[in-house]
């Protein structure tokens, strides 16, 4: 079997996961009898096709030296939208890795929902289509018989959305609380060494944790968007972000994080919901053996139900991070493809 990919947005997320199906895709063709065709990819100064296929290394190389992609000689659209795309290429599966918009969840969203419309499966990591439009995207994927993966939109590369959705399945969740931002948890713990917030954000941008819009991490909104789509996919609710009361880490000091580590605590932003729907966002002491009290860009969750406490901790930022689960999504479709194949 042939699946032929387009992909929306070619900055580092996309890129990463580029390299990932070059490396991967031997193992894919091996493992599952699938092969993988690049026909198409959209970046902000046009498009790039190729029925024939896109070596995604080539593309890569070819991003890394500056411009856009559609400059690529015989190959290239220059000014060719991702709409316009869409509307011109068949292809089975969207991967979409274009930047969030927290606000209203576009363009992505109408992206997403037209791609489905044409009968696309849909991969997304943008957190502002699926926290603004989950359940209007759910609806389109139904009425038209596809899926839509968004397990790169929580945790980076830790699959906080597959954890919590077994165990509220099977034991049923009370409440969800941690780290979910990985660029503020890098930030905070910069900032217990002395740095300023200002210089600490510097250094995360520099290494290219912190996302394009740096206010939705400092402000706390990120969180929140990922607790709305943990509350909206797992426990089925139907949060807006105008639900959750939200505290960023704008305000902090280094001397209210030195104050804290005195007394033996470190200060984390910490996203909290409960089974009732309630969520909120703000910057909470932790004491240091919590396992919720992570380091550098690591995302940490408790999760509690009538059995016990359940923790997972893993990476939660950077374009790799990431990429590993837009992959990890990837292969859970064609695992999903070859079953309805099979009946």
């Amino acid at each position: 079997m042939e699946l032929r990919l387009m992909m929306l947005g070619f900055g580092r997320v996309a890129q990463g996961f580029s390299t990932l199906i070059s490396i991967n895709s031997e193992r894919i063709q091996s493992r599952y009898g699938v092969s993988l065709r690049f026909v198409a990819v959209a970046d902000r100064g046009g498009s790039v096709i190729s029925e024939g296929g896109l070596d995604p290394l080539k593309l890569v190389q070819a991003k890394r030296l500056g411009g856009s992609l559609s400059a690529i000689p015989e190959l290239g659209k220059p000014g060719m939208t991702p709409q316009e795309l869409l509307e011109t290429i068949n292809a089975e599966i969207l991967v979409d890795a274009t930047s969030s918009n927290l606000k209203d969840g576009e363009p992505s969203l109408t992206y997403i929902n037209e791609a489905l419309t044409y009968g696309m499966d849909v991969i997304t990591a943008n957190k502002g289509a699926i926290a603004r439009g989950l359940n209007r995207l759910r609806t389109t994927a139904s009425i038209h018989g596809r899926r839509l993966f968004y397990g790169a939109t929580v945790g980076g590369g830790t699959p906080i959305l597959s954890f919590a959705r077994d165990l509220e399945l099977k034991e049923g969740i009370s409440s969800i609380q941690g780290v979910l931002n990985g660029t503020t948890n890098y930030i905070l713990w910069r900032m217990e060494d002395g740095l300023t917030l200002g210089e600490a954000l510097a250094e995360a941008q520099k290494l290219g944790y912190a996302e394009e819009n740096h206010s939705y991490d400092i402000k706390g909104l990120d969180t929140a968007c990922k607790l709305i789509i943990i509350a909206n996919s797992v426990l089925d609710k139907n949060l807006k972000l105008e639900d959750v009361y939200t505290k960023g880490i704008e305000d902090l000091t280094p001397k209210d994080l030195e104050k804290a580590k005195e007394g033996g605590y470190s200060i984390r932003l910490i996203g909290s919901l409960n089974s009732s729907g309630s969520a909120e966002v703000k910057p909470k002491e932790i004491p240091k053996a919590d396992p919720l009290c992570v380091d550098s860009v690591n995302n940490a969750v408790k999760i509690t139900t009538e059995c016990g406490e359940y923790f997972l901790i893993g990476e939660g930022a950077g374009g790799r991070a990431t990429a590993c689960s837009l992959l990890r999504d990837l292969t859970t479709l064609i695992r999903e493809r070859l079953k309805t194949v099979e009946n």
